[in-house]
């Protein structure tokens, strides 16, 4: 496995078959939004029934966030897929049918750092909690 994922691929330069795996610190991108954070990608080009490439992708991820019940940090998992069709303009992609999530590959590359960024802000939890009696929320007064 490589340490760090490239920035992009050139779609001209790959092919179905070809599988990628890395490894991102997302708290090094601009724009991350979850703290200290870092995930492993596991990617495979395949080509979908329309004849398009297809990347179907495996995100495993861990970040630092701040629960919204007791305001400690925490640290939050994620192991998320995803399936995307890449297409070369915002036309293309609305022609596609709903069931079917694309990935525009303007200048003709898939900016990995990108759209791993944005796959695992898709994956984090809208409210970073621990669970349900594990902390006590501040000025709640404790039962002991």
């Amino acid at each position: 496995m490589r340490d760090q994922l490239p920035a992009w691929i050139d779609i001209q330069k790959i092919a179905p078959g070809l599988s990628l795996d890395g490894r991102l610190v997302l708290s090094d991108l601009e724009d991350w939004p979850a703290g200290e954070a870092s995930v492993t990608l596991h990617l495979d080009v395949a080509q979908a029934s329309s004849g398009r490439l297809e990347l179907h992708g495996r995100l495993q991820g861990e970040s630092q966030m701040e629960c919204q019940r007791c305001l400690q940090a925490m640290s939050v998992a994620w192991d998320a897929e995803f399936r995307l069709e890449v297409v070369s303009s915002e036309a293309q992609a609305q022609r596609l049918p709903d069931t079917v999530d694309a990935y525009i590959a303007e200048q003709g590359r898939v900016r990995l750092h990108e759209l791993v960024r944005e796959e695992s802000i898709l994956a984090l939890p809208m409210m970073a909690r621990h669970p349900e009696g594990s902390c006590q929320p501040p000025g709640a007064m404790s039962t002991e």
